[in-house]
């Protein structure tokens, strides 16, 4: 399998920011798992990265963008809100964007998320901090 290299930098003079990789796994019919590698800009609060989406004997990346509002001391939400949109590297999905939302625990390591991919919903997949490197 091929493996994407993705670089992950900071916004121009800024130093901040992190390499995080997550695996989601969901107990849905539908039964894709999804890795994903993602530069985190905190400067920013932005987010770009990639998915590796399998199904089976189907595999394929998407490229990722999107950004995190961080909830600390919002009463009865999780503290960290994300949303991405991917878009495919080598397949047309055009008719079928990949959305995804996910709310993570204050350090970053655990959550649940909420995806449509091929017009299918999956609700509540696990969301784990994978420990294999994030980004090259």
């Amino acid at each position: 399998m091929r493996t994407t290299q993705l670089a992950c930098q900071p916004a121009p003079g800024a130093k901040t920011g992190f390499r995080t990789s997550y695996l989601l796994e969901s107990g849905s019919e539908f039964g894709s798992s999804l890795q994903l590698k993602l530069c985190v800009d905190t400067a920013q609060k932005s987010i770009s990265g990639t998915c590796c989406v399998k199904r089976g004997f189907i595999h394929f990346d998407l490229m990722l963008s999107g950004a995190y509002t961080d909830l600390t001391g919002s009463q009865g939400e999780a503290p960290l809100e994300i949303e991405l949109i991917g878009k495919p590297r080598h397949i047309p999905l055009s008719d079928s964007p990949f959305i995804l939302q996910m709310k993570l625990s204050p350090d970053w390591k655990t959550g649940k998320a909420n995806y449509s991919l091929f017009s299918r919903q999956v609700d509540d997949a696990m969301v784990l901090q994978d420990a294999a490197p994030a980004i090259d």
